[in-house]
């Protein structure tokens, strides 16, 4: 059978961390600042790193293959320009 998840209450401006929630921190007595988090363990936290990093990679992959098509046109667009005004300076220089 699963256990129950783990909880820890933490104080959104100063961290300090408490085993059950409180109206006002008593760290830094600010009130309602106090929030509930899961604790997970280590071995599940970093099955969702894993899966955070891969699908990171993919849409970097994505927009790395976007910005090539994209550059690869321009150079492409780049390269006719210059090769047209070599032609014309050769023209106007020759004729």
């Amino acid at each position: 059978m699963a256990k129950a998840p783990k909880t820890a209450y933490v104080c959104s401006d100063c961290g300090a961390e408490y085993s059950k929630w409180m109206g006002q921190c008593k760290e830094c007595y600010a009130w309602n600042t106090i929030s509930e988090i899961r604790l997970v363990s280590a071995k599940e936290s970093m099955t969702v790193l894993v899966a955070m990093r891969a699908k990171l990679l993919a849409k970097c992959k994505h927009s790395l293959r976007l910005a090539c098509k994209k550059y690869r046109a321009l150079a492409v667009d780049l390269t006719n320009s210059i090769v047209c005004l070599v032609v014309e300076l050769c023209q106007v220089l020759l004729f």
